[in-house]
């Protein structure tokens, strides 16, 4: 059991279904890439976990981690430096299991004024046209990944994500969460910051005419399609009926194989769309299945539980509805001195975020 390490006292049922599921993901795979993302914000309790599974399915499964290069955050040749030095690896009938490591520690910044992209820019860019490459390490691997990095990949890495066999999700109950060095957005600016087109990777003639032949086909392609629905939505993101209509059909998708991360992205951009048009019934329903599906799957003390019950007050305030508004901010400002502390951003700005109601 997952709770007999020191490192991971008090594990929930949802740590440890997460684990068990893990686990038989590891074992399942045989001759083939398995790429399996494992989401966890707290590094203390992450380094736990690795230890658990990988004294678990040894000897029977070959354990390897490496670490992403800074410097060159590829996948890619993460594993392909691995793989040179590792003889084992050479063989893909042998059974591995390879844990990757390093994402959280890559800077949204740029060094030089040569530098062209982050460190983030290049670990996003890499894992978005990386994955036939991966072909020839028939190993399972472990990429672990904070939960601001895994939303991020799932909107700027969509055909790498659509090749993931799983993804486990721990959160600590020790020491709460690590905070994200990200903040909730204010008042004033979240719904024009999330309304923001994206980037896509299709010319639009021909992003059409791979829906319509993955629709034709009737083929399992359904995480596929839903990125390319999303990717569709994005270029028509001024022409806001069609975007909508994409958008809607992703999110169709997203329901019915249980892609929660995924569909509260794609419900917070359709709830900004809905506002922008005036939609405010329409935007209101489904911020506040934003605000069910965040405490479903987190638990109220999570930053994303906090931050959605953030997201629908500032609805209710664009339509000066600041008694729904007050209630919504009070209940988020409580737990966010609890969980975050009083000097910690999100906390602030749903500070700041309540004072402008209460002295408007």
């Amino acid at each position: 059991m997952i709770n007999q390490d020191p490192t991971v006292d008090s594990i929930d049922q949802q740590n440890q279904d997460a684990y068990d599921d893990l686990i038989v993901s590891i074992q399942a795979s045989f001759g083939r890439l398995n790429i399996l993302i494992a989401v966890c914000d707290d590094l203390e309790f992450r380094s736990g976990i690795i230890k658990r599974y990988e004294t678990e399915v040894e000897p029977d499964i070959r354990c390897y981690r490496t670490t992403l290069a800074r410097d060159e955050p590829s996948l890619r040749s993460a594993l392909d430096d691995l793989a040179e030095k590792e003889e084992y690896l050479h063989n893909h009938n042998n059974q591995a299991v390879i844990t990757v490591i390093g994402a959280e520690k890559l800077l949204p910044i740029k060094f030089h004024e040569y530098d062209d992209q982050t460190e983030l820019e290049k670990f996003f860019g890499y894992l978005q046209w990386t994955r036939e490459a991966l072909r020839h390490h028939p190993f399972s691997i472990v990429l672990w990944l904070t939960y601001s990095l895994s939303e991020k990949v799932i909107r700027k890495a969509p055909d790498f994500w659509s090749w993931r066999a799983g993804v486990f999700r721990f959160l600590s109950k020790v020491n709460k969460v690590t905070p994200s060095a990200e903040t909730l957005i204010p008042i004033e600016d979240f719904f024009e910051n999330n309304n923001q087109s994206q980037e896509y990777f299709l010319p639009l003639p021909d992003l059409l005419a791979l829906i319509e032949q993955i629709e034709a086909s009737g083929n399992n392609s359904d995480a596929m399609l839903a990125s390319l629905y999303i990717q569709a939505s994005n270029i028509y993101s001024k022409e806001l009926n069609l975007a909508i209509e994409y958008l809607t059909k992703a999110i169709n998708i997203q329901n019915k194989i249980g892609s929660d991360s995924e569909l509260i992205i794609s419900l917070e951009k359709i709830a900004a769309l809905y506002k922008s048009q005036g939609q405010y019934i329409e935007a209101e329903s489904i911020l506040i299945q934003i605000v069910e599906i965040t405490k479903r799957i987190f638990g109220e003390d999570h930053p994303d539980y906090i931050k959605s019950l953030n997201n629908l007050a500032l609805l209710y305030y664009s339509q000066k509805k600041y008694t729904d508004a007050s209630v919504l901010l009070i209940n988020a400002l409580e737990t966010a001195l609890t969980v975050l502390g009083e000097h910690h951003p999100n906390t602030l700005i749903i500070s700041k975020n309540l004072n402008t109601i209460e002295n408007r």
